[in-house]
Parts: structure tokens; sequence; C-alpha cells
């Protein structure tokens, strides 16, 4: 008899057929003969009716179509920015004999009535300014021989960001699938020879799964998301780039076509700087007027969802 395979593999079905245990060997007759023909994926068999029988059966059994899973991953990423600074500068100008000196704007400042003695630009005796100052007010005082200035300078900004990245895959039940997206990132390295040679370090977004179909169709999954990028600060110091890795791996149980959240990670940084003239600065009310004030918080925060849904025709659930 000649029996054709029509879903599953032909070698597979022949090798648990061979397998299971022959009660007519065990009593003496003879086992028969059962060979595979890989091109038309079907089964040769050279065997009694009882034998044939239980053949027939577990072709009948195994042969159906194998159903598929598709998977969506949404991965959100999501970051909150702030930065506050307040600061202040001190600068101004003097009067020597009949020249003027400046302080913070460059000029001469005459020391007697010959000496003359250069002044840089922009250099005013206390300079704790706001770095990228937005806004400032400016103060004065002016005497007969001297001008004090005073800037008070401030910066504030805040941002946020978030970055969707939604991967899918299909694959059948039991069947391990991946997906990836992203690039190599060259860096070069140097041997022990001195000679120079191009290495790569792969920065991607993937996504891996495993899933299995339960009788009361729903799917449990082994999933493994990854989702790396080069950081290329880090290069200028030590000629590779970083990777910055976010990497979620678990195993769950989900209904069909339910979402589920199977990773999360926040973060929370938040800093603050001064900077100060000695002494002056430590002076109670008075010292924010000699020190500079830097206030940092970030915040991120990582999302990984997962929606499988069975395809192919409609789930048959068990109780109905």
């Amino acid at each position: 008899i000649r029996d054709r395979i029509n879903y599953a593999r032909a070698a597979d079905i022949a090798s648990l057929f061979q397998s299971a245990p022959d009660e007519e060997a065990s009593q003496g007759a003879s086992r028969g003969a059962i060979a595979v023909d890989e091109r038309s994926n079907s089964i040769i068999a050279y065997l009694s009716r009882e034998r044939l029988e239980e053949l027939r059966g577990i072709v009948a059994q195994l042969d159906i179509p194998i159903r598929q899973v598709m998977i969506e991953a949404r991965i959100v990423e999501a970051s909150v920015d702030y930065d506050r600074s307040l600061g202040v500068r001190w600068g101004g100008n003097i009067r020597a004999g009949d020249s003027w000196g400046v302080w913070g704007g460059g000029g001469l400042l005459a020391t007697s009535d010959t000496a003359l003695i250069a002044l840089p630009e922009n250099s005013p005796f206390v300079d704790m300014g706001a770095v990228g100052a937005s806004s400032g007010i400016g103060l004065g005082f002016v005497g007969d021989n001297a001008l004090l200035d005073l800037q008070l300078s401030a910066m504030e900004k805040s941002g946020n960001g978030e970055v969707v990245s939604q991967p899918r895959v299909v694959t059948a039940d039991k069947e391990t699938a991946r997906v990836l997206k992203g690039a190599e990132v060259p860096y070069q390295t140097t041997n022990t020879n001195g000679a120079t040679n191009t290495s790569f370090r792969e920065a991607s977004l993937s996504l891996e799964v495993t899933p299995q179909i339960t009788p009361d169709n729903r799917i449990i999954m082994a999933v493994r998301v990854t989702k790396d990028e080069p950081d290329f600060s880090q290069a200028a110091t030590t000629g590779v780039p970083a990777i910055r890795k976010n990497e979620v791996n678990a195993k769950v149980l989900v209904a069909d076509e339910e979402t589920i959240v199977i990773g999360g990670v926040f973060s929370n940084t938040r800093s603050k700087s001064v900077d100060k003239v000695p002494l002056l600065g430590d002076i109670p009310l008075l010292g924010r007027l000699f020190r500079r004030e830097l206030v940092q918080d970030r915040k991120s925060e990582l999302l990984v969802f997962i929606t499988p849904r069975i395809m192919g025709a409609s789930a048959i659930a068990v109780n109905r």
C-alpha cells in the first residue's frame, strides 16, 4: 500500500510507527517492510492487514493541518526630561586716572600714568551665569569712578518623547520564529601585530517567540524581545560604541487576541549641582548672588505588550 501524507512529514510518521511495539513480531511473525518517498512525501508499506490498519490510524490522527499563530509586539519607550539652571555674573568698570578699565568686557586698566594692562574679553570677575540661559536681568550701580554690573540669568527646559516599535511574526504551533530589524555598528580594532581590523556589533530590534496552542484555544508563549541601540558618546574615548540593551524574556499563558504586558522598566534620575564662590557662596541669603544651581530630572519607561492571534479557521472551544 502507498499512502500520501498531506501535512506532516512522512519520515516522521514512519519513524513513529516503527518505534511502536509489534505484537505480531513478538510472536514470530514477519514485521513486513516500510519505506518513505521524500519527493512525494509518501509512505510505502508492505504489512499485514492488522498493521496496515494501525498505520492508517496513525496517519489519520497525525496528518492534520498545523494551526498558526500571529504574534504582535508593541515596545513603548517614553521619556520626560527637565532642566533648570539659575546663575549670576558680576562685572563692571573702574577708572584710574584718565582711563577706564573694564571687568568683563575687555579694555585697558591704567595702573599708573604710563602703565596700561590689557584685560581679556568677556571675563567677569564672578562668572556663575546659567548655561544656555534663555532669559536674564541686569542691574547696575553707577558712581563717579566705578560701574558695578550684576546679571541674573535663568534657563528652564522640558521635553518628552515616545517611541513605539511594533514587530510581528507568524509561526506554526510549537515552532520557534524570529524577526529582526537593525544594523551592525562598525568599529576599528588593532591586533597584536598593529594591524587595524573592522569589527561589528549588532544593534537591533528582535522578536523571538515559540507558541503552543492549548486545547481550550489559549496560547502558551515563550517570548524574547530585545531592543538594542548604539551609544556613540562612548566611542570618543574607547573607540568602541556602547550598546544600550533592553531585553525581556518571559513565558506566559494568554487567551486568543488578548493583550498582555510582559515587562516594564521605569527609571528616574534626579541630580542637583551647585557651583559657588568660596566663602561668599556660603553666606545665608546673600550667597545666592555668588553661586549657580543646576537641577536635572530624567524619567524613562519601557513597556512591552504582546498580542497573539490564532490564524486560519475560527477556533472551536472545548466546551461548546
